[in-house]
């Protein structure tokens, strides 16, 4: 993970050029104070998932997002198969950590809710999910 630096530069200088994109998504081990402002300095977005790598972030996320998933419907939601079972995946999202400590770049945080249902039963708005898995 500590060759994001090394790698970041020659992509740039590669294929920043031709403006293919303007958000960068990147597994949890790169995100760091170090990693995430090259690419805000750069003119790209990031989304990063944040997990124990960022423990204060995290907690910080999760803080204000639990009680958003908990008060409001989700600003998105899709229902899809996966491998024969149901699997409802939600989306709230905060901008009120913007700037949160020493992330200046930091623009919103995500929760993304994972339930999935039995194999065979197609869920209702009332069905209880089997399993649960929050992603922020």
């Amino acid at each position: 993970m500590g060759g994001f630096a090394a790698f970041w530069a020659p992509l740039l200088q590669a294929y920043g050029r031709w403006h293919l994109g303007e958000v960068v998504t990147l597994d949890a081990g790169y995100c760091s104070l170090k990693h995430a402002p090259l690419m805000a300095e750069a003119g790209y977005g990031d989304v990063l998932g944040r997990k124990e790598n960022q423990p204060e972030l995290r907690r910080e996320a999760q803080r204000l997002l639990l009680p958003l998933a908990a008060s409001q419907r989700p600003e998105a939601n899709v229902l899809e198969r996966d491998h024969g079972q149901w699997v409802r995946r939600s989306l709230w999202q905060t901008p009120e950590c913007a700037g949160w400590l020493d992330w200046t770049h930091l623009r919103q945080v995500w929760l993304v809710r994972t339930e999935k249902c039995a194999r065979q039963t197609t869920p209702r708005a009332d069905s209880v999910p089997m399993e649960v898995e929050d992603h922020s």
